[in-house]
């Protein structure tokens, strides 16, 4: 009789295939499925069997075929993150799974920080699959509106908080890129660019009450007497 060896039992990964080939020279064939080719492409699990006749004699074998689902990995769509937060996490936990990522690291998921093109390739039952995903990072505005000061009565302070591209928040609803102070404050700011980082200052703006040189009442000397003039005022100056 012919030999007709279809291989061990096996098991593949969801979305392979696998040739059987029972070819034999001068022989006709018959597949469990009324197929009488050589050679079968096994796409799906089952029990697949060979009738293979060589000058009347008849041989058979059969083997059976498993599949293992593919692991599910998904890290998202590509994303931007601003500077100077949380790290972002990618999370490509697979209960049961082992995991391999760009930089060699083995942990299911992956803190990111810095702008870059992340792959990770996930195993479990001896099927891997992969996903990829990019991040970019942006800068948050740089927000300054200078030290806290002390302004004389009267005056007035305009603080600015421009960026190119920028909203801003105050702290008393405005959204202007300045704020005009005229009055002691707590002045609160928040300013968010095009790519939706944000940035926020403060600054304490108070003004002083100095007080009135007291020079006494109008007075009269006689010729060749002096008076005292007296101006002074606890921390000032004079001139």
């Amino acid at each position: 009789p012919p030999v007709v060896d279809l291989g061990n039992d096996t098991t593949l990964c969801a979305g392979s295939t696998l040739t059987l080939d029972a070819t034999t020279s001068n022989a006709a064939y018959l597949w469990q499925d009324g197929s009488t080719a050589p050679m079968m492409t096994v796409g799906a699990a089952g029990l697949y069997w060979a009738q293979v006749t060589r000058n009347g004699c008849s041989a058979c074998d059969s083997v059976q075929v498993a599949f293992n689902p593919m692991p599910v990995v998904n890290l998202g769509p590509d994303t931007s993150i601003c500077a100077g937060g949380a790290p972002f996490l990618l999370d490509a936990s697979v209960p049961g799974a082992t995991y391999a990522w760009q930089n060699a690291t083995t942990a299911s998921t992956l803190p990111v920080l810095a702008s870059g093109n992340y792959q990770v390739a996930v195993t479990l039952n001896g099927c891997t699959a992969q996903d990829a995903v990019n991040i970019v990072v942006n800068a948050p505005p740089v927000v300054d509106l200078g030290n806290d000061t002390t302004l004389c009565p009267g005056t007035q302070l305009l603080l600015n908080a421009y960026s190119t591209g920028a909203t801003y928040l105050w702290g008393d609803g405005s959204t202007g890129p300045s704020f005009p102070v005229s009055s002691p404050i707590t002045a609160t700011v928040t300013v968010t660019n095009g790519a939706g980082c944000s940035s926020s200052d403060a600054i304490i703006v108070g003004y002083s009450t100095p007080g009135a040189p007291i020079l006494g009442n109008d007075t009269t000397i006689c010729s060749g007497m002096s008076v005292d003039l007296n101006a002074t005022v606890p921390g000032a100056g004079g001139y």
